[in-house]
Parts: structure tokens; sequence; C-alpha cells
């Protein structure tokens, strides 16, 4: 049998329970709303399963894996970016007038600022999904910002065992993992 969670609060459901004890949501009104995830079919669709989105757990391999790649990415951008931005900063300063400038200056400052700000918003996601497999709310990940305790929240994310089986916030990711495996080698 499955346990069931209240959809507001997350807490554990009694079985046969019309209404969660802890907040009073509807347990009717919350079961009703369940669907079945499908599979994504397209990249973006894929992207935005594994990375963008706080619902859910991830296990350490894959948010250590995925974080590393958004690091990666966002470094690989930045740079093509700035080389790019040396490139016509030169070109532009003997082909045009300094409004011009100030104006490509501008439209420079917002791209940083998206191409910052994005991978900070990916890597964010990803850390709330951790805090997740770890049985915790996801803001524990604001206190990363916290001097001191944010090296331990840090650390915790990277290097603690997620909760074994499932918890309120969905399914175990490992045993998914190996499910999945062992369906493809039945297929075999």
């Amino acid at each position: 049998m499955m346990t069931n969670y209240c959809a507001h609060c997350g807490r554990i459901l009694p079985e046969n329970a019309a209404f969660c004890p802890a907040c009073g949501t509807p347990v009717i009104e919350a079961a009703s709303n369940h669907q079945e995830p499908k599979e994504p079919e397209t990249f973006f669709e894929r992207f935005k399963a594994d990375y963008w989105g706080t619902k859910g757990r991830l296990c350490r391999k894959a948010y250590l894996l995925r974080s590393l790649s958004v690091f990666a990415l966002s470094f690989l951008f930045v740079a093509l970016y700035m080389a790019g931005q040396f490139y016509f900063a030169k070109t532009l300063q003997e082909a045009s007038g300094p409004l011009f400038i100030v104006l490509f200056m501008m439209v420079n400052s917002l791209v940083m600022m998206a191409l910052f700000i994005m991978p900070q918003m990916i890597l964010l996601m990803l850390a709330i999904r951790r805090a997740h497999d770890l049985g915790k709310s996801g803001e524990i990940v604001a206190f990363i910002w916290v001097p001191f305790y944010g090296l331990y929240v840090a650390f915790m994310l990277c290097a603690e065992k997620g909760t074994e089986g499932e918890n309120r916030y969905g399914p175990d990711p490992l045993a998914e993992e190996v499910r999945q495996a062992e369906s493809v080698s039945a297929r075999i």
C-alpha cells in the first residue's frame, strides 16, 4: 500500500482520512488533482524534468553531476560571450559614436545578468530537490547564504545520504533507478 501525503502541507495522512489532521485540507481534493506523470518526449521537456522545478527528490549523484554540468556550461557561455564582447567593443570603438557605445554597454549588462541569474536559479531548484531527498524542506537552502552555517548546509546537500524509501516529497530516486534497470534487463 502506498502512503498518502497531504497536497498542501506534505504530512502523512491517516488511512481513509477525509481531511488532513495538520492543516485541514480535504483529502478528496488532493486525490482528484493527482495525475500520473508522463515521460518527457522532447529535449526541452527532458531539461525541464531534470533541471527546472522543485517537486520531487534528487539523489546525491544526480545532484552533483547536474550541478557540475550547470557550472561548466555557464562558465563556457560566459567565456564565449566575453570573448565576443572584447571583439565587438574594439570594433564599436573604432566605428561608432559614444551614444551607441553606452547603449551597447547597457545591453551587455543585461545579458551578463541573465547569464548569471539563470544558472543560479537552476542550482537553487536542484538544491531544493536534493533537500527533499534528505527529508527536509527546500527552505533550508536559503541558509546556504548564512556564514559558516551555509558550509554545513552545502556539505549536507553534497555528502549526506538521502532518506530510504518514500518520504513526503516523493518516492526514493535510487529505488526508481533500480526499478528502471530491472525493467530494461527484463526486456533484454
